[in-house]
């Protein structure tokens, strides 16, 4: 028996490990085995020469994927949105935060909750609490920083 790799016979040094010959019920018989990634793009070949009957079989696996998928593309936005003064009204808050994964909003902060928070739940399930928790902080940060430009901007232009 022999495993080849692109046409050359795998040896021990290559990971080949083997059985040896071993008795099985008055004949005998032999396992050669290497381990082999899922990554690894090579053709491979188990060649089997059974010597008294001259059978000889070989079955060949592997190579690379006649079909390569295009790679896919995703868009990633966030959107930040402070207000030069507080206006009162239910829903309107002095600053918003979002983030927009495809055009659908997948986490959102304002500055009435101070929290940040999943809007899809496989961001909740994939994502640590302590990404919500840090992120909350990081928008609370451009909370502070947005509204003090606005008042500074509306403070110097007279608006």
């Amino acid at each position: 028996m022999s495993i080849r790799r692109k046409g050359r016979v795998l040896t021990a040094g290559d990971g080949v490990t083997s059985s040896g010959v071993l008795s099985n019920h008055g004949e005998t018989k032999r396992r050669d085995r290497v381990e082999v990634l899922k990554s690894e793009l090579s053709l491979y070949s188990c060649e089997v020469i059974h010597e008294v009957s001259g059978v000889n079989v070989t079955k060949v696996w592997g190579g690379p994927s006649p079909v390569v998928p295009a790679p896919e593309t995703h868009s990633l936005h966030y959107i930040y949105t402070a207000l030069s003064k507080h206006v009162g009204l239910p829903g309107i808050h002095d600053f918003t935060a979002m983030g927009l994964l495809d055009g659908r909003m997948i986490d959102y902060f304002d500055s009435d909750t101070q929290a940040k928070v999943p809007k899809q739940e496989w961001m909740r399930e994939r994502l640590p609490a302590d990404y919500w928790d840090k992120g909350t902080v990081v928008d609370f940060c451009m909370t502070c920083i947005l509204i003090y430009l606005m008042w500074w901007i509306c403070t110097y232009i007279s608006i």
